[in-house]
């Protein structure tokens, strides 16, 4: 059998920041720019 000790417990919810529109923009052109590498390097292995 399990005992209450009586206690109580408080939990604090921060909310995590929405990112701007500009850090959307350049992690989106970051990936642009990896897709792009990426698939440079594939077209010239094939030749």
């Amino acid at each position: 059998m399990a005992k209450s000790l009586g206690g109580t417990i408080t939990y604090t919810y921060t909310p995590a920041p929405v990112p701007e529109p500009e850090t959307y923009g350049m992690m989106l052109l970051g990936l642009g720019v990896l897709a792009f590498a990426g698939k440079r390097k594939a077209r010239s292995a094939q030749v």
